[in-house]
């Protein structure tokens, strides 16, 4: 059977986690693979990270940590991270995390898309 690469948006428009007062430490997304997608490969998650003040944040995807970075100032980046294979679930039931776990400040995240392996 022939495998294609194949992505999925989580999210396109900006969010934001901060550990300040009165503001939300962490986001989380549902989202869905197409039929097909094979869980047994790694998969991609790319991002843009928008820093405002340093912090430490991590990714979750189905409750297993797959990112865990931490900035000391002001910075832009574009970010990718190999998913493990079998992390993934077919289907609907999939979720991603984003959460502040060290430090006071402040992020926005935007363009999260992964990138999985889909047979057809």
């Amino acid at each position: 059977m022939p495998r294609i690469a194949d992505y999925v948006v989580i999210r396109d428009t900006k969010f934001e986690i901060s550990s300040e007062p009165g503001k939300d430490p962490d986001k989380d997304f549902d989202f869905t693979l197409e039929s097909g997608a094979s869980i047994a490969s790694r998969s991609i998650l790319a991002f843009v990270l928008f820093v405002y003040k340093g912090c430490g944040f991590e990714v979750k995807i189905n409750g297993t940590k797959q990112v865990d970075f931490s900035f000391s100032g002001p910075t832009i980046v574009a970010l990718h991270e190999v998913i493990a294979a079998n992390v993934l679930k077919a289907g609907s039931d999939n979720n991603i995390e984003f959460r502040v776990v060290v430090g006071r400040g402040t992020l926005e995240f935007g363009d999260v898309v992964l990138h999985y392996q889909r047979d057809i």
